[in-house]
């Protein structure tokens, strides 16, 4: 009965133990995988010297043990002589490489795809054969040793980052292991990127990549595609506006939001305010980038503006801002069409793109529909007393028209 229950114990450490080697080698080699190898390795003229000084240190191991650590169980047999197959293909794919590889995709690159494709194979069925051996008693020696070979080969002659997860994603009915594959591996180059498509299929890939003309291309195409996805698209262009530098790119962020909500309003699912956003825009006083945000509170929002009092500190930074643009005018250099017959200045350089901001025809729309209601609610009233502000700007800019009908309803909030 004791020997019994030892049995049972022994047993169940064997298989707790081969649980922990399974543990460390999925946490050990995906983190490698998906975050470090593409950038660090095989890359530069020290790519092939790397691949065969590693093929050497893995073919000595493999020696050493077949020679001076037999395996004893059958498992481990079976993982040896994978891996030693394993080493043979990447010898004699590493050795093709040697062949001259001009003109195009050379006969040596071409071979070498067959080893890291039968690696995976291979890898899986040592890593298994592992697994059982350790389970049947084997050498705790031999377990380390074929485990440290197994991470190698995975590490550099292999894909299975690539291969597994569809293989997973097809056993389980769902894409959830691509996903995950493609959410958290860091691309070798921008050109690898998520495309529209893959940001509509997995929404969470729009995180992926600084902010560039490519992504914001996709974003926007994606947010056209999955109207749905608008907002967390917009959200993420927002995050990430801070960190991009050239003018020019800013303003293209800038007049792609705008596009995106439609008639100015923040899409649902949409995290950022865009009001206060646009107004921070405006206070950052960078060329043009203040005349679209400004243009777009006024063209969109100005309604908004008007009648809530969470955004009446936004209001008079808008009047502040249309008055400077008028009394200050840009000096010719600021101007667009001086500033690119002058290619000594900087793209990152603000400039404007007109004179003056003018926002006369809303103000105007705004007090006329306000004069011509018969019935004022309290929000009317509110709407009213913060059209005063602009009347500065409307001297500034001489314009009679809305002057009048800014006037006709100050005598009807007088009355």
């Amino acid at each position: 009965m004791k020997l019994s229950l030892a049995c049972r114990h022994a047993t169940l450490l064997r298989l707790l133990g081969a649980a922990l080697v399974l543990a460390f080698y999925i946490c050990a080699y995906f983190p490698f995988a998906l975050w470090v190898r593409e950038r660090a390795l095989w890359k530069g003229e020290f790519a092939l010297p790397l691949g065969f000084a590693v093929a050497a240190l893995m073919s000595t191991a493999l020696l050493s043990c077949g020679i001076w650590h037999k395996p004893r169980t059958l498992g481990g047999r079976v993982a040896f002589w994978a891996y030693a197959v394993s080493t043979a293909a990447t010898w004699f794919g590493l050795s093709l490489l040697l062949l001259p590889q001009e003109g195009g995709m050379g006969i040596g690159i071409y071979f070498l795809l067959s080893p890291i494709r039968l690696n995976t194979l291979l890898i899986s069925l040592a890593l298994v054969s592992l697994l059982t051996a350790l389970i049947q008693g084997e050498k705790l020696s031999i377990v380390a040793v074929g485990l440290v070979l197994i991470l190698g080969a995975s590490f550099f002659f292999s894909a299975i980052d690539q291969q597994v997860p569809p293989i997973l994603d097809k056993v389980s009915h769902t894409n959830l292991f691509s996903k995950m594959v493609r959410r958290y591996r860091i691309e070798p180059n921008t050109q690898s990127f998520p495309s529209c498509d893959e940001m509509v299929r997995d929404i969470a890939l729009i995180k992926k990549g600084p902010l560039d003309y490519r992504k914001l291309y996709h974003l926007e195409t994606a947010a056209w595609k999955g109207a749905q996805y608008r907002g967390p698209i917009i959200d993420e262009m927002i995050d990430e506006f801070p960190t991009v530098k050239e003018f020019e790119l800013r303003r293209r962020v800038l007049m792609t939001i705008d596009r995106l909500a439609v008639y100015g309003q923040a899409p649902a699912l949409c995290k950022h305010d865009l009001v206060f956003f646009r107004s921070q825009i405006i206070e950052q006083r960078e060329g043009d980038l203040s005349d679209i945000a400004a243009t777009a509170l006024t063209y969109y929002q100005l309604r908004q503006l008007l009648t809530n009092s969470v955004y009446r500190g936004v209001l008079h930074s808008l009047a502040n801002y249309a008055l400077d643009r008028q009394i200050h005018a840009p000096t010719p250099d600021a101007m667009v069409t001086n500033r690119r017959l002058k290619p000594q200045y900087s793209e990152n350089t603000p400039w404007f793109m007109y004179n003056t901001f003018d926002c006369t025809g809303e103000i105007t729309a705004a007090a006329s529909n306000l004069v011509q209601q018969a019935h004022w609610t309290a929000a009317d009233r509110e709407a009213a007393s913060n059209l005063m502000l602009f009347s500065p700007y409307l001297d500034a800019r001489q314009a009679v028209t809305a002057r009048s009908w800014l006037k006709r309803l100050q005598e009807r909030v007088n009355n």
